[in-house]
């Protein structure tokens, strides 16, 4: 007997109907909670542009988000570090905020943690073959802070390369994404 679970083909013996119907019952369980906190344009699950922070803080418990400032540019830049559920990966998620403090509202949310991913499997780690493969991949962008991004406009958001691997020098020279090589990972994504 086989199960699908989050895209990937489960192969189970057949050890009676009640152990079959527990299994069904956790690869549903084990869907559901992956599904929470799929990237998509807007939002990482639950998470969305234009939230706030209120509402944030209650789908986090106190032990998976703590305030923080950001710092940018030197100014203060309010933010909620999260750590998603059933990730071990502290603080993968930081959802900018904007607003004053009583109104404060998540303006971006960058993404750090693996675990969440695209309807079409693309997150963190993911290599620059897998996202031309389901994505079209626009202009790179180059910050100031020596980072190489490029645009998703389909999900409105920015994946940063990895530009410690052994493509690190030769990342900077390039002018265009399609000279990307293809194992080049990435390392974050900022959804705006």
């Amino acid at each position: 007997m086989s199960i699908w679970v989050g895209g990937q083909q489960l192969l189970v013996r057949r050890i009676g109907a009640v152990s079959g119907f527990c299994i069904a019952v956790l690869a549903v369980a084990m869907v559901a909670q992956q599904d929470l906190f799929i990237i998509q344009k807007g939002a990482l699950g639950p998470v969305s542009l234009g939230m706030s922070a209120k509402a944030l803080e209650a789908l986090f418990p106190a032990d998976r988000r703590r305030f923080i400032d950001l710092e940018l540019e030197g100014e203060a830049s309010p933010a909620l570090a999260l750590t998603l559920p059933n990730s071990k990966v502290r603080d993968g998620v930081t959802a900018e905020l904007s607003g004053s403090p009583d109104q404060y509202r998540v303006f971006r949310i960058d993404i750090t943690d693996p675990n969440a991913r695209t309807e079409k499997g693309i997150g963190v780690d993911s290599t620059m073959a897998e996202v031309r493969a389901a994505y079209d991949v626009g202009k790179p962008i180059f910050l100031d802070e020596g980072c190489f991004c490029f645009e998703v406009e389909a999900l409105h958001a920015s994946f940063q390369l990895d530009t410690t691997g052994p493509n690190s020098t030769l990342i900077f020279k390039l002018r265009d994404t399609d000279s990307v090589p293809g194992t080049t990972k990435i390392r974050g994504i900022l959804l705006w």
